[in-house]
């Protein structure tokens, strides 16, 4: 059976579908949905029922499950497989009634057993699978995954999608390479760091400016030289080098920069003095990062996936990637806006697909009425009227029961005097023409309603969704639920995580300021030594700190 091929099933009244139902089912994958109670599992018994003639699920549960396949509220129903490979017979047709199910053709003993065993897996038997795999968590490679995945091929319509999606979309070139991330922030590095190189530079460009300045304005007041530039600067050294006093100067100036830099850097010191050592900042640090990373192994995976459905509904959302915290409420406040616009196009559809129907219901009615109307006026004779008159003016002409017209005796009829029957028919011919008047006027307006109808009709029509369209708007309404469900659940791990991330950095901010000044305080004690040797003072003795105790 593995040539033979499914084509198409109509089901009618079976089991929780009610009225007709015709599925296509000539393609290689057939993806069924609804919510519970929908029929999903009622399609893949019919075929079973008019492949085989039984439902071996239903058999176990219930011997005289036959007598319930029927819709409760229907009297008759049937089912209408076509299949394609089979040799002989191709047609399946069943009638379900009240007593029980009416098979026809069906399917050899052999190929119904081999179809019951190996090409259906019932509901109740997957059940008892995914039970197996009851204790696994969610994640992606976890057996349940794996197993799901293999089963459905969602890996292979995953590649496929992703395939077929153009690269010019940056998302899209994120899916399909895995580096491109990495790439993307190590780039996005480079950039801020050759902006912070690029302000170092002007800033000294700028200084060397105002030190250039200053310089010149020294060599105009000494003298000296005559304005320089950067290229220049070796002159100043032949200028000063005849001077005998300049190097003491120059020892002096440089002695007393030190000084000042000793003080300054010993009144920031004192300004940010710490109760905390390197060592419990350390231990500190480790341990907010040991959280974090732990956070980061257990649920980092599962925001990731979070991020790319939420990207797969809305493409053109922006959501942060360092914050799950963030990215959460972003996310939930996009999906709940999407949710609305997907009701409003549900309610819409509804009431027009309800509209529609009205409007075929009134322009049936409206048609019966135009063919009253039309049958009316055909029994009534054109020219009543004309008729009318032409015999009242005859009737002055009668003076007894002869006719004036062929010149016959009206007694022999035994009706009475001409004079009376002639009044009689003209006021009979008045009444008609009246009534015809009265008809086309009501005939117009039924037409105009008759057109109005249509045109609403028309326009309904070319507003009503295409079943697929439905379906893909009720598909991406139960997407969007199942998401801010998930979200909702997953604000608190999120805050959690964010949490982690804040107390990491702080932490590591922390320990780095600390290591800075510990090591411009040992810079710092090194040049006051060097200064206090120069100067032939004593050298400073170390005082214990928090820093170096």
């Amino acid at each position: 059976m593995t040539d033979v091929q499914l084509q198409e099933l109509e089901v009618s009244n079976f089991r929780s579908i009610k009225g007709t139902v015709r599925a296509p089912l000539d393609a290689k994958v057939i993806l069924v949905h609804g919510e519970n109670g929908a029929g999903k599992t009622s399609l893949l018994s019919a075929i079973e029922m008019a492949l085989t003639g039984r439902v071996v699920s239903l058999g176990r549960a219930d011997p005289q499950y036959q007598k319930q396949l029927l819709h409760r509220s229907a009297e008759r129903g049937h089912l209408d497989l076509r299949t394609l490979g089979l040799s002989g017979n191709n047609h399946f047709h069943s009638v379900l009634t009240m007593a029980g199910v009416e098979p026809g053709e069906k399917l050899p003993a052999g190929p119904a057993s081999f179809f019951s065993e190996r090409c259906y897996l019932p509901q109740s038997l997957l059940g008892q699978l995914l039970q197996i795999y009851q204790d696994s968590d969610s994640a992606p490679n976890s057996p349940l995954s794996r197993f799901v995945n293999e089963l459905l091929g969602l890996d292979r319509l995953d590649a496929i999608e992703t395939g077929l999606l153009p690269a010019a979309d940056i998302r899209n070139l994120r899916k399909t390479t895995d580096r491109y991330g990495q790439v993307e922030y190590e780039k996005t590095r480079l950039e801020r760091t050759l902006s912070e190189h690029r302000g170092v530079r002007d800033a000294a460009a700028k200084v060397v400016a105002e030190a250039l300045g200053d310089l010149n304005l020294a060599l105009a007041q000494l003298e000296l030289l005559n304005p320089i530039d950067e290229t220049r600067i070796g002159l100043i050294e032949e200028a000063i080098s005849q001077s005998p006093e300049d190097a003491q100067l120059n020892d002096l100036a440089d002695q007393r920069r030190q000084v000042l830099a000793v003080q300054q850097e010993a009144a920031r010191n004192a300004s940010t003095v710490s109760q905390q050592d390197e060592t419990s900042l350390s231990e500190a640090h480790q341990k907010a990062n040991s959280d974090l990373q732990g956070w980061q192994r257990e649920f980092e995976n599962v925001f990731s996936q979070l991020r790319d459905r939420v990207t797969k509904i809305l493409p053109d959302a922006v959501l942060p990637q360092a914050d799950p915290e963030a990215m959460c409420l972003d996310a939930l406040k996009l999906l709940r806006a999407r949710k609305v616009q997907l009701n409003e196009r549900a309610v819409r559809a509804a009431q027009d697909t309800k509209r529609e129907s009205e409007v075929t219901a009134e322009l049936i009615v409206a048609g019966k009425h135009l063919t009253t109307i039309d049958g009316e006026i055909g029994r009534i004779a054109a020219n009543s009227g004309n008729l009318a008159a032409a015999l009242a003016e005859l009737s002055s002409f009668v003076s007894n029961d002869h006719c004036p017209v062929c010149d016959r005796d009206f007694a022999e009829k035994g009706q009475g005097p001409l004079t009376e029957h002639l009044n009689h028919k003209v006021r009979s011919l008045s009444g008609s023409a009246e009534r015809l008047l009265g008809l086309s006027t009501n005939r117009a307006e039924q037409q105009v309603l008759v057109e109005r109808l249509e045109r609403e009709a028309t326009e309904l029509k070319s507003r009503l969704l295409e079943p697929k369209a439905l379906a893909d708007l009720e598909r991406e309404s139960a997407d969007v639920d199942a998401l801010v469900v998930e979200l909702d659940q997953r604000q608190n791990v999120a805050r959690e995580g964010s949490r982690l991330a804040a107390v990491e950095t702080a932490t590591r901010r922390a320990l780095a300021g600390h290591q800075s000044a510990d090591l411009a305080r040992t810079a710092t004690m090194a040049t006051l030594t060097e200064l206090t040797e120069t100067l032939g003072q004593a050298a400073p003795e170390l005082v214990a700190t928090p820093q170096s105790a």
